[in-house]
């Protein structure tokens, strides 16, 4: 399940992507550490320095099992991210620009979601690059990472934030609007074998708004991806 996901994210990064020069993936990062975490327990646990729930240590982990179906909201990934933004770099979430968040999950579970990403930047003090970073949260399979160190050309205009205080609309409210519009009856055609992404990208898509993406898991098939788009506010 975890291979489907990252091949789904890797293909419409790739095809959406901007530029080059900007980050595609947990992957893009030249310093990355990932911790297991008990998603169980995980929420009720976090608290400002959250030495006691993370263990980070360097790269990605292999072949991790699945430990159960998670169908948390944005607010919970929200609230796991400031907590690791914290533990990784002693820093403040709010301090930096959010560039793009996405959240993915299974067809048949469309009630939350199972893993989530977000993307920051900051002006460098010659306004002439960005320090970029990441977060990834894999709570089905009980792990998390932080991507960092890694700088990117600033373009003449910059890149477009994310202003959450103007979200009104969040993730899985854009879900459920999504699935009326059309999605529950391409994933009950495709007998919910598929993948659904939901990505608030201002800067990827020219738009704030948010793009959901149901995505067959049969890639023979040509009408394997439905797209929606949902105001953000």
């Amino acid at each position: 399940m975890s291979i489907i996901y990252l091949g789904v994210i890797f293909v419409d990064i790739a095809v959406n992507e901007p530029g080059a020069d900007a980050p595609r993936s947990i992957g893009s990062f030249n310093v990355i550490e990932s911790s297991t975490i008990d998603p169980t327990t995980i929420l009720s646990s976090l608290n400002h320095d959250g030495q006691n729930v993370f263990n980070f240590k360097s790269d990605l982990p292999n072949d991790l099992p699945f430990v159960t179906s998670v169908e948390w909201g944005q607010v919970d990934y929200e609230n796991l991210a400031t907590s690791i933004f914290h533990v990784a770099w002693n820093e403040s979430i709010n301090d930096w620009n959010l560039y793009r968040m996405a959240y993915f999950t299974e067809c048949g579970h469309p009630e939350g979601f199972s893993n989530g990403e977000f993307y920051f930047y900051l002006d460098t003090s010659d306004h002439k690059e960005y320090s970029a970073r990441g977060i990834l949260m894999e709570p089905e399979y009980g792990y998390v990472a932080w991507g960092g160190d890694t700088y990117y050309h600033r373009p003449l205009f910059g890149w477009k934030a994310i202003n959450l205080k103007e979200v009104t609309v969040t993730a899985e409210e854009a879900l459920r609007r999504a699935e009326a519009r059309g999605g529950l009856s391409a994933r009950q055609s495709w007998d919910n074998k598929c993948i659904i992404d939901v990505q608030l990208w201002p800067q990827g898509f020219g738009r704030n708004t948010w793009r959901v993406n149901y995505w067959n898991n049969d890639i023979s098939n040509e009408n394997r991806m439905v797209e929606f788009w949902i105001p953000a506010k």
